[in-house]
């Protein structure tokens, strides 16, 4: 075979190769009207579980606030966080639907608790201090500062402590701490996991490098499950 032929073959090859790469079929993102309806089921989802959560708990487990919340857990892990991983952070992030625009920390978290069918002023608590937000969920005897510990005391204490889903505020950030199959997880949104994401506890630096640690737990206090449960 002369040269100049097989020069012409292996060109002729490298195009086709070329052309069949670029035509490869791009991942089709989903339209914001796409987006809204598939969390408008996750919302229908929510709604139909808590409805049977109630009937179960007055019917069979009448009292046993632990049962609840653990319920309250589940439905969160399993639904509500899935629907809002990934979505971008932004300071100024206000979306009510998740992987649409971008969400700041504290309208994660006002936001999850509104779509979780807890009664909650969404934007005024999304704005405000922390620490007012903790107070105003839970009663006092719920809402733990933990300052004076070492970050290796303070995740051993959450480890000891029966399954939880609480919110802790810190020095200029709040998110969602959960204790669950024998792990404590830090599910917020910030510039630092890009979005909302699900990080061990102990290997979070947003955690770590905040001198104020106040956590607020959610599902300890009955007062706050009484409160899900009649909204």
């Amino acid at each position: 075979m002369k040269k100049s032929t097989f020069n012409n073959i292996f060109y002729i090859t490298f195009l086709i190769i070329t052309i069949f790469c670029n035509c490869k079929a791009k991942p089709i993102k989903a339209t914001i009207a796409e987006l809204q309806a598939n969390y408008n089921v996750v919302k229908q989802q929510i709604a139909l579980s808590k409805q049977q959560i109630k009937t179960n708990f007055y019917t069979n487990h009448a009292s046993n606030y632990s049962w609840l919340a653990n319920a309250y857990i589940e439905l969160f892990l399993t639904k509500m966080y899935p629907a809002w991983k990934g979505t971008h952070w932004k300071f100024t992030g206000t979306t009510t639907v998740p992987k649409t625009g971008a969400i700041a920390c504290g309208y994660f978290v006002t936001t999850t608790l509104q779509d979780m069918l807890f009664p909650i002023e969404r934007i005024k608590y999304a704005q405000c201090a922390s620490q007012q937000t903790l107070q105003h969920l839970v009663q006092p005897q719920h809402v733990k500062i933990y300052n004076g510990l070492s970050f290796a005391q303070f995740i051993n204490t959450l480890a000891t402590h029966k399954d939880f889903l609480a919110l802790v505020g810190l020095d200029t950030h709040i998110g969602y701490l959960v204790k669950h199959n024998n792990k404590v997880q830090f599910i917020h949104s910030s510039i630092a996991t890009n979005g909302v994401a699900n990080e061990i506890a102990a290997n979070s630096n947003v955690l770590k490098n905040s001198k104020w640690k106040s956590v607020a737990f959610l599902t300890d206090d009955e007062t706050f499950l009484k409160k899900w449960l009649a909204n």
